[in-house]
């Protein structure tokens, strides 16, 4: 087992990069550790959404909450606390702007929130770490900040959404919506809609035979598998989270409906609509036809498509806390093609030991 030193922010900032394959922006990350003081083994990571506009409506409700989810990981003593936010390392005047001091005392007020209610679940924690724009320092010691090397912690990246590319793929999609490809996303829908009676009636599939596959919707599938934007919007179809894709209303969207819902969320907070994202537990018998459907779709898709199906195959098996299938589709996927990150993602997630967070 490898022994880490850790007595720096950049120490840190390189363990979060560790544990979790990247430094993910706009989050507040607790490494976790079982034993407060020397020598101990990492239990894991936990991520919440964190920003500036968090730290300003900050409230004493949210710090339990955090707390809790904290509480709720494997047990740990001491937490490792890092925010990363390119807003942070404005606010405390590290990105070429004049700091600014109202907003340094709310993220210290929240910092203060969190520690309180860490210390009522039975955790303790370090100092906490910033980072971003490619720096770190600590958060109680303001004046200071060191560039953190070969790890990319920058998080003002536009979203995939505000991506010229991203937009115009679904709003094309949208324009050219008529005869034989509004056909393909009409049999796409009516499937997504008979998977939903696994939801509905609580009834595990019995057999292949029991899973419906429309020609139609492995050529809408093809289509949306043009690029990550199209395989994103099958994972959160078929996560059935956002309100329009709940089973029992998303047999009701029209073709165009459906595309303009995809763009919605785009650009919006995709990972709330996202299912193994979150601390509900997925809907098994639901994501168990999943399953059946995409392996399903990816026997019959063309071979270009195959790489980016097994992907999405990889992240519900992630989901259903199959973490050893989730594995194999994901290598094989990479097999295919070495360059689909995706794949590459939910391998990583699982050689670190990243489980879907309904499971923690």
């Amino acid at each position: 087992m490898e022994t880490i030193n850790i007595s720096t922010p950049v120490d840190i900032v390189h363990l979060v990069n560790m544990a979790m394959g990247h430094v993910p922006p706009d989050s507040l990350v607790f490494v976790l550790k079982r034993n407060a003081t020397g020598v101990g083994a990492l239990s894991g990571s936990v991520r919440v959404n964190f920003d500036m506009r968090a730290v300003r409506r900050f409230s004493d409700d949210l710090a339990e909450q955090i707390a809790q989810v904290v509480r709720r990981f494997e047990p740990c003593e001491v937490v490792l606390p890092v925010f990363s936010c390119d807003e942070i390392a404005r606010a405390l005047g590290h990105a070429g702007e004049e700091k600014n001091s109202r907003d340094v005392h709310a993220l210290v007020h929240a910092w203060i929130a969190i520690k309180r209610e860490l210390l009522k679940v039975g955790v303790r924690s370090i100092p906490p770490v910033w980072t971003g724009h490619n720096k770190c320092g600590w958060i109680l010691d303001p004046e200071e900040c060191v560039p953190v090397p070969n790890v990319e912690t920058t998080t003002n990246l536009p979203p995939l959404s505000a991506l010229p590319h991203a937009r115009d793929h679904v709003r094309k999609q949208l324009e050219n919506c008529t005869g034989d490809k509004r056909s393909d996303l009409e049999a796409l829908i009516r499937d997504a809609s008979k998977l939903c009676s696994f939801a509905l009636s609580e009834a595990t599939p019995s057999d292949w035979d029991s899973i419906h596959v429309s020609p139609g919707a492995v050529r809408a599938i093809e289509t949306l598998s043009d690029n990550g934007v199209g395989r994103d919007a099958l994972i959160t179809l078929f996560s059935a989270r956002h309100p329009s894709f709940r089973p029992d209303v998303v047999g009701h969207l029209s073709p165009e409906e459906f595309l303009e819902t995809i763009l919605e969320i785009l650009e919006g907070d995709m990972e709330q609509h996202l299912a193994g994202m979150d601390a509900i537990r997925p809907h098994m018998p639901y994501t168990y036809s999943v399953l059946m459907y995409l392996k399903l779709i990816a026997v019959h898709a063309s071979d270009e498509y195959f790489s980016e199906l097994l992907g999405v195959i990889a992240w519900f098996e992630w989901v259903a806390g199959h973490n050893s299938y989730a594995h194999h589709f994901a290598r094989s996927a990479l097999a295919v093609d070495s360059a689909n990150s995706f794949a590459g993602t939910v391998e990583a997630f699982v050689e670190r030991g990243i489980t879907a967070v309904w499971t923690r």
